[in-house]
């Protein structure tokens, strides 16, 4: 599936993260997730979807800015990220072919944004 979002996040980067997708309904992370684009006003963003037989999933995307500040509670190596998780093997390869395509929506579900929610605002 993919989606469109469209949000403000001025001077904050996304084109180096991953997405931190969340299957609402089960709590994993689904690991076959990239951004297509992403910019501070818009992101569009591919996924693999559950299979559900009777109702569509809902899923949650988390943006929390990377800190690279020093690890407080140890070592740097003991601190990790949550955007350190990648892709699963090979689903940005398969993606890539998909989206290089013309009318590569057209050949996806297309996943509707329901709400935002912000712990703080600027």
């Amino acid at each position: 599936a993919w989606a469109r979002i469209e949000w403000r996040l001025p001077g904050l980067s996304m084109s180096d993260k991953q997405p931190m997708l969340v299957n609402s309904a089960t709590g994993e992370f689904v690991r076959g997730a990239m951004y297509v684009s992403a910019s501070s006003e818009v992101a569009e963003i591919v996924f693999e979807t559950s299979p559900s037989p009777t109702e569509p999933s809902a899923y949650d995307l988390y943006y929390l800015p990377f800190d690279d500040r020093p690890c407080q509670t140890g070592p740097a190596s003991s601190c990790t990220s949550r955007y350190a998780r990648r892709s699963a093997p090979g689903f940005k390869r398969r993606v890539a072919s998909t989206v290089e395509r013309p009318g590569w929506r057209s050949d996806m579900p297309r996943a509707s944004v329901v709400s935002f929610e912000a712990r703080t605002a600027k």
